[in-house]
């Protein structure tokens, strides 16, 4: 444990932040993935978040998720969740107003794009300021296609951002009419052995 500490206090140091923002400025796509990806997994400690967020990759935000590249828009989408999911980052992240990006991204022609956009909307929405962005971007609007979705990997984040929301804002429940709550159910609860 000991040395898996003093590795990620190596990783925090200011030569490991300029290799990563060096890779972020590669030009090839697979390159810069990666980055972003090293980015997720050294945000998921709340310092590497921190760390991330003082380098000032929130401001690239905007950008990647416009991304040509399905692959960059997905990392960014999943380190833009991991990042939010730690209340003292997640103010940051909201400030960039991202919302607005990742729900255009719930209509990607990549289900892994669109997952990703989903986990990102769910973390962000884990604060009360979070689930108040994504109901001004009308969010709501959206989550009964994503509910409705054949694939079991869109309808079950879309069912947690609804959770998300709603421990928030209970009244929303009220604008769903209960075959839709009920398709909730069966998204996270399939029964297996029923006689």
């Amino acid at each position: 444990m000991a040395s898996h500490q003093a590795s990620f206090a190596e990783v925090l140091s200011p030569r490991s932040w300029e290799c990563l923002l060096l890779l972020l400025r590669d030009a090839d796509p697979g390159v810069f993935e990666y980055a972003l990806w090293a980015l997720g997994n050294i945000s998921m400690q709340p310092e590497g978040a921190k760390a991330a967020v003082s380098v000032g990759i929130l401001i690239r935000f905007p950008e990647i998720l416009e991304s040509s590249h399905k692959e960059l828009r997905s990392s960014a989408c999943r380190l833009l969740g991991i990042i939010a999911q730690h209340e003292p980052t997640s103010v940051p992240v909201l400030a960039t107003n991202p919302c607005s990006h990742l729900v255009l991204l719930l209509r990607d022609s990549d289900t892994i794009v669109i997952q990703n956009s989903l986990f990102a909307l769910w973390n962000i929405s884990e604060w009360p300021d979070g689930a108040q962005a994504a109901l001004d971007v009308e969010i709501l609007n959206l989550i009964p296609e994503l509910l409705d979705s054949p694939d079991v990997d869109i309808r079950r984040p879309a069912s947690y951002l609804l959770d998300k929301i709603a421990r928030h804002n209970s009244p929303i429940l009220n604008t769903f009419p209960v075959h839709r709550l009920l398709s909730l159910l069966r998204c996270v609860w399939r029964p297996t052995n029923i006689e």
